[in-house]
């Protein structure tokens, strides 16, 4: 590997952990710098995509996760952004193959969701298409009711299930970060991690929430 290579490597992978402790806005510098000098392999393209989804460019997004699956690549962020842009295109049977593959990529609901970042959808995931619809559509679960039924999870030790639901309720009403902590707890799981981290960083605690999206990263990289 030549010195340049390296120097692109370690860029890359930098540019990846920044996205996944957190640190979007830097990691979408980074990588906007590597893709207008065209250094971004396949997985850094669905990077790109997260990180231009998460910061409010949706067709920048849908961009890099096209050229990420055109080659070859199929990444469950890549995925993820290319389903809510085919959704948002009227594309349905599009979107829902998408979402499919997504959801396939990704192992659970909770990575997706993650990927999401916490953003109105439009694509039909299973069981929130309605609760999270960008055009005005209300909850049909008040996020009250829905933080009950997260504790509820929690006691019966179904944090994957919790997770998914605490994720809705900062979705919904961030003005309940602080009782999703007090209902998160000392609990401990990737899902659950990222959920802190979000909640975390919604309440002004950016340290605290990177730390926890990084224990999540380390305990999916095991």
């Amino acid at each position: 590997m030549t010195a340049a290579e390296s120097a692109r490597a370690t860029d890359l992978r930098l540019a990846a952990l920044h996205l996944r402790s957190g640190a979007t806005w830097l990691a979408r510098a980074e990588l906007e710098v590597l893709a207008r000098t065209g250094e971004l392999d396949p997985p850094g393209l669905a990077d790109l995509a997260v990180a231009r989804w998460r910061t409010g460019d949706p067709a920048g997004a849908a961009a890099a996760a096209q050229e990420h699956l055109a080659a070859g690549g199929s990444a469950g962020g890549a995925l993820v952004v290319a389903a809510e842009a085919e959704a948002a295109a009227g594309h349905e049977r599009e979107a829902l193959e998408l979402v499919e593959r997504a959801l396939a990529a990704a192992g659970d609901w909770a990575v997706v969701d993650a990927l999401l970042g916490g953003l109105p959808t439009r694509a039909p995931w299973p069981g929130v298409g309605a609760a999270t619809a960008v055009e005005g559509a209300g909850s049909s679960v008040a996020p009250g009711d829905r933080l009950g039924t997260a504790l509820a999870e929690l006691a019966a030790n179904r944090s994957e299930r919790a997770a998914i639901q605490l994720a809705l309720v900062l979705r919904r009403d961030r003005s309940l970060a602080a009782a999703v902590l007090d209902a998160i707890a000392d609990r401990r799981s990737p899902a659950l991690d990222l959920v802190r981290g979000d909640a975390l960083r919604t309440v002004g605690r950016e340290a605290d929430a990177e730390r926890a999206f990084a224990a999540a990263e380390a305990e999916l990289d095991r």
